[in-house]
């Protein structure tokens, strides 16, 4: 039934990101449609390189510590892959000190006794937030299915590697 109203009418689709784009334009019902993309603004303005040293510094953290980042306006949804970060870090056998920011409302354990955890909440402040992806040694995106999560680019902005999934829009 789509693929017939398809055919009959001539539909822009826009999409946000290179991974969505390509997948759209390899869908058989998108085949004959015009398919456009438009990236999400990114905010070069206010995320920029910090020292970590400085960085750690104005928020009060270790400077020696190995400091893994990952976070989500709603880390608790599925698509989000936080299960599948704090499976990860628990097989970690290094101490290393987990931040995790966004709108934690469930408990989030870790099972190592290597594994420091702090649990920053939801970052509303612009700087604050720049330091803090600043201040870690990576920021990990476990996302598997996200139109265009904004937090891997401003970590990178920020100074701060980024890990996550091959096949993702963050690609």
């Amino acid at each position: 039934i789509k693929k017939n109203l398809f055919k009959k009418k001539k539909i822009t689709f826009i999409t946000n990101s290179y991974w969505i784009n390509k997948l759209a334009k390899q869908s058989k019902l998108l085949s004959n449609q015009k398919v456009l993309n438009f990236y999400n603004n990114i905010d070069f303005e206010n995320f920029k390189k910090i020292d970590k040293i400085k960085a750690r510094k104005k928020l009060n953290l270790n400077s020696k510590e190995k400091i893994v980042l990952f976070g989500a306006n709603n880390p608790h949804a599925k698509y989000k892959g936080l299960d599948l970060f704090v499976e990860t870090i628990n097989k970690i056998n290094n101490k290393i000190t987990v931040i995790i920011i966004g709108n934690v409302w469930k408990e989030i354990i870790f099972k190592s006794p290597n594994i420091k955890f702090l649990n920053l909440g939801l970052i509303k402040n612009i700087k604050k937030l720049n330091y803090i992806y600043a201040s870690a040694d990576t920021f990990v995106s476990c996302s598997i299915q996200d139109a265009f999560p904004k937090m891997p680019t401003e970590a990178m902005l920020s100074g701060t590697p980024c890990v996550y999934f091959k096949n993702t829009s963050i690609e």
